[in-house]
């Protein structure tokens, strides 16, 4: 999958320290894919932001924290890998 990532979407972006770190326990922190991951056997990418992670699902959380240009560039990846993993 993540060759279809690297090849298909316009605005590539991984951070293997960062893999390490939430990986290693580092990072205090879990993302929804895991329940797809660890229950349903699905493969697939898991997409976070970082900036403000801190405040991610705590009560300081909301939908203002997320600048609109993450969201169209997360919105352009996810259309580009969907469309290269099936072309």
């Amino acid at each position: 999958m993540w060759q279809v990532y690297a090849h298909a979407v316009p605005h590539p972006f991984a951070s293997s320290v960062a893999q390490e770190m939430f990986q290693g326990g580092f990072i205090p922190s879990d993302t929804d894919f895991r329940i797809f991951r660890d229950f349903g056997k699905l493969s697939g990418l898991d997409l976070a932001w970082n900036a403000d992670g801190y405040v991610y699902h705590t009560r300081l959380d909301a939908p203002d924290r997320v600048p609109p240009a993450a969201i169209q560039r997360t919105g352009d990846n996810v259309l580009a890998l969907v469309n290269g993993a099936y072309h």
